[in-house]
């Protein structure tokens, strides 16, 4: 559940990931 693999640790990011 890295968020932040793609660079951006947004909230947008966090949902793609889930």
């Amino acid at each position: 559940m890295s968020h932040i693999r793609q660079g951006l640790p947004t909230s947008a990011d966090h949902k793609s990931t889930l």
